[in-house]
């Protein structure tokens, strides 16, 4: 079976497993080009779900997300570069919000670090 098919088969059993174990069938969430795959289960009372705050991020973030995703290396002054139509002080601005939210981390030194982007 090609890698193609392994993927497409993904899906399947975790259906059947869900069925099988007389669960819901999974919600898939597409969010910027990835997806977040959400299970409940029917025996689950509302004090035993998981609640989780939902963030509400600008489309100024999103392209921000996107070019982090797209070039990890990129520096805070590349990124004004790219963004000609916002302030320097906007980009650091919405790149503090996006690490406070958990979206964004940068890892490595200043000059020379990467960017890593968490979106669920």
């Amino acid at each position: 079976m090609g890698i193609i098919e392994q993927y497409g088969m993904g899906i399947t059993k975790i259906k059947e497993e869900c069925e099988k174990n007389g669960n819901f069938y999974p919600k898939w969430i597409n969010r910027l080009g990835s997806f977040t795959t959400v299970y409940r289960t029917r025996t689950a009372k509302p004090s035993q779900t998981n609640t989780k705050t939902i963030k509400i991020i600008t489309p100024l973030q999103k392209k921000i997300l996107l070019l982090l995703s797209q070039n990890p290396q990129v520096s805070k002054r590349q990124l004004a570069e790219k963004l000609p139509e916002e302030t320097a002080g906007s980009i650091k601005y919405n790149i503090a919000q996006l690490q406070k939210f958990g979206l964004l981390k940068h890892s490595g030194p200043d000059h020379g670090g990467k960017w890593e982007v968490f979106v669920d």
